[in-house]
C-alpha cells in the first residue's frame, strides 16, 4: 500500500529541465527586476533552443547586411512600439539575442549609455569595432547550491511546523524516547542561523552578479546600436532595398511574437504541471498520513496481542515486550525493503510499457523494411561469425599460453620450494658459523688482551735491559769499554811513572838539601 500511495507519477516534467550553472536565469535575484537581454545572450550561443538559435542567426544576418527601415528606427527611438508592452519585451529579448552574436566579435564600449543617447549622437566608425571588447567574466555558480539549501531550509521549517508523525513499526513510547532535547534544539537553531547567514551572503553575491550582468547587457545594447547605425549609414542611399528591409522586419517581428508565445505557453504548462504536482503531492501526503495512522493502530493492536500471547510462554511481560519489539523492528526493515522493491517494480513496469510502446511504433514505421533488415542482419551475422572464429582462435592461443604459463609457474614453484629448503639449510649453517664466530671473537678478545699485557711487559723489560738487543750500540759500547781499559792501563802506567819520578825527585831534593847543609854559608 505504501508503494502505491507514495508514487509521484507526474514529477517527471520537473526533472526534465534542471537549471544550468552558467545560465543567466539562475542568477536572477527577483522576478520584479529581470535581465531582459542576458537571458537570451546566454541562451543563444549555448544553443538552448532551436527556435531561438534560428532566429538569432537570421536576425543577426539581417541586421549586419541590410539597413534598418523607418519602422524599426521609430521603434528604437521612441522606446515603445505599437504592439504594446509584450511586443516591446519581445523585441528587447531579440535585441539581446542579436547582441550575443556580436559578443564574439572584437569591440569595446566604455560605460553603459542609453539607446536614445547612442542613436541621437554621431554615427560610429569602423575603429569603434576594432578596439576590442573584454570577454564576459564567468558568472557566479551558486544557483544550484542556493536552491538546494533553500529547499533544505524549507523542508526543515515544514518538518518543524508539521505535527509529529508516527513511523510504521514504532510505538508511542518509542516516539517519546526519540524526541530531541533542548540542547539539540539549540544546536539546530544555531545551524539554521548559520544557514540563513550563508543565504544572505549568497543573495548579496547574486545582487552583485545581477549588476554586473546588467552592465554587460548595456554594453551589448550599445554595441548593437553602433552596428545598426553603421548599417544605416552605409545603406541609407539605397532606397530600392526598403521593401526587402520591411520584409525582414516583418519576419523578425513575427519570429519575436512566436518566441514570446512559445515562452508564455511554456510558462503556462510549467505552472499547470506545478499545480498538478502540488495537488498530487498533497493527496499523497494525506494518503500517507491515513496509512501511517492505520499502520500505527495495526502495530499497536498486534503488539498488544503478541505481548499477551507471548507473555504466558516467556513467563514475563518485559521479556515479551522485548521479543515483540525485535520482531517488529525486523518486520519494519522487511516492510521498507518490500516498499523499495515495489517502487522499483512499478518503475520497471512503466519503463517496460514505454519500451513496448516505442517498439510497437518502430515496428509500425519499419513494416516495409523487414527484408532489408533481414539481409543486413545476415551480413552482420556472417561478420559476427567471422569475428567469433577469430576470437576462438585468439582464445585457443590464450589457452595455450595459459597452459605454458601454468607449467612455468609450476616449475618456478618447485624451484622456489627447493631454494627455500636450501635457504633453510644455509640459514642453519649461517647460525652455526655465527656461533663459531662469536666464540672466535671471544678467543680473539682474550688473545688481544694477552698481547697487550705482553707488550706492556716487553716495554718494561726493554726499559730495564738498556742496550740489550742493539748491536751497534753494544759494539760501540764494547769499543768504548776497550778504549776505557786501555786508557786505565795507560793511566796506571803513567801513575807508576809519576810515582817513580816523584820518588826520584824527592831523592834528588834530599841530596840537594844534604849538599846544601854541608856547604858553607
Amino acid at each position: 500500500m505504501e508503494a502505491e500511495v507514495a508514487e509521484p507519477a507526474p514529477a517527471e516534467p520537473e526533472e526534465a529541465a534542471p537549471p544550468e550553472p552558467g545560465d543567466a536565469a539562475s542568477v536572477q535575484a527577483s522576478p520584479e527586476e529581470p535581465l531582459p537581454l542576458m537571458e537570451e545572450a546566454e541562451e543563444g550561443p549555448a544553443g538552448n533552443g532551436e527556435e531561438a538559435a534560428g532566429m538569432t542567426e537570421e536576425a543577426a544576418q539581417g541586421l549586419a547586411e541590410e539597413p534598418e527601415g523607418a519602422a524599426g528606427e521609430a521603434e528604437i527611438e521612441e522606446g515603445e512600439p505599437e504592439g504594446g508592452p509584450a511586443e516591446t519585451e519581445a523585441e528587447a529579448e531579440a535585441l539581446g539575442v542579436a547582441a550575443a552574436s556580436f559578443a564574439s566579435e572584437a569591440g569595446s564600449v566604455e560605460g553603459a549609455p542609453s539607446m536614445g543617447s547612442l542613436l541621437a549622437g554621431p554615427l560610429p566608425t569602423s575603429a569603434a569595432f576594432e578596439e576590442g571588447e573584454p570577454l564576459e567574466p564567468p558568472p557566479l555558480q551558486v544557483s544550484e547550491q542556493l536552491a538546494r539549501r533553500i529547499s533544505l531550509s524549507l523542508w526543515e521549517l515544514e518538518r518543524q511546523g508539521s505535527p509529529e508523525r508516527l513511523e510504521p513499526g514504532s510505538s508511542p513510547d518509542e516516539q517519546e524516547e526519540e524526541e530531541e532535547s533542548e540542547e539539540d534544539a539549540a544546536a539546530r537553531r544555531a545551524e539554521e542561523q548559520r544557514q540563513r547567514a550563508e543565504l544572505v551572503e549568497q543573495y548579496r553575491q547574486l545582487v552583485l552578479e545581477r549588476g554586473r550582468l546588467r552592465h554587460y547587457s548595456a554594453r551589448l545594447q550599445s554595441k548593437l546600436a553602433d552596428a545598426l547605425n553603421k548599417a544605416k549609414g552605409k545603406e541609407r542611399a539605397r532606397p530600392e532595398l526598403e521593401q526587402h528591409i520591411s520584409d525582414k522586419e516583418q519576419r523578425y517581428n513575427r519570429y519575436l511574437a512566436m518566441l514570446q508565445e512559445l515562452r508564455n505557453q511554456q510558462q503556462e504548462e510549467m505552472a499547470w504541471y506545478q499545480q498538478q504536482m502540488e495537488a498530487l503531492q498533497q493527496a499523497c501526503e494525506e494518503k500517507q498520513a491515513v496509512v501511517n495512522s492505520q499502520w500505527k493502530a495495526y502495530q499497536a493492536t498486534k503488539k498488544e496481542v503478541a505481548v499477551y500471547t507471548m507473555g504466558r510462554r516467556l513467563g514475563g511481560r518485559q521479556a515479551a515486550i522485548q521479543k515483540v519489539d525485535q520482531i517488529q523492528s525486523r518486520e519494519e526493515s522487511k516492510e521498507k525493503e518490500m516498499t523499495e522493491v515495489r517502487l522499483e517494480n512499478i518503475k520497471l513496469k512503466h519503463r517496460i510499457l514505454k519500451l513496448e510502446a516505442s517498439l510497437k511504433a518502430q515496428e509500425q514505421l519499419a513494416e516495409g523494411l523487414h527484408l532489408i533488415d533481414f539481409e543486413q542482419l545476415k551480413i552482420e551475422n556472417q561478420t559476427y561469425n567471422e569475428k567469433i572464429e577469430e576470437r576462438n582462435e585468439e582464445l585457443q592461443k590464450l589457452r595455450r599460453k595459459i597452459t605454458n604459463t601454468v607449467q612455468i609457474l609450476t616449475q618456478v614453484k618447485e624451484k622456489l620450494q627447493f631454494v627455500e629448503a636450501e635457504n633453510q639449510g644455509q640459514k642453519a649453517q649461517l647460525l652455526a658459523v655465527e656461533a663459531l664466530l662469536a666464540q672466535k671473537r671471544e678467543v680473539l678478545t682474550r688473545i688481544k688482551q694477552a698481547r697487550d699485557r705482553l707488550r706492556i711487559d716487553n716495554e718494561k723489560l726493554h726499559q730495564k735491559c738498556g742496550l740489550l738487543g742493539d748491536t751497534l750500540l753494544l759494539r760501540d759500547f764494547e769499543e768504548k769499554v776497550n778504549v776505557a781499559e786501555v786508557l786505565k792501563q795507560r793511566l796506571e802506567a803513567l801513575k807508576r811513572q809519576h810515582a817513580g819520578l816523584t820518588l826520584t825527585c824527592n831523592g834528588v831534593k834530599k841530596k840537594i838539601r844534604g849538599i846544601k847543609s854541608f856547604l858553607p854559608l
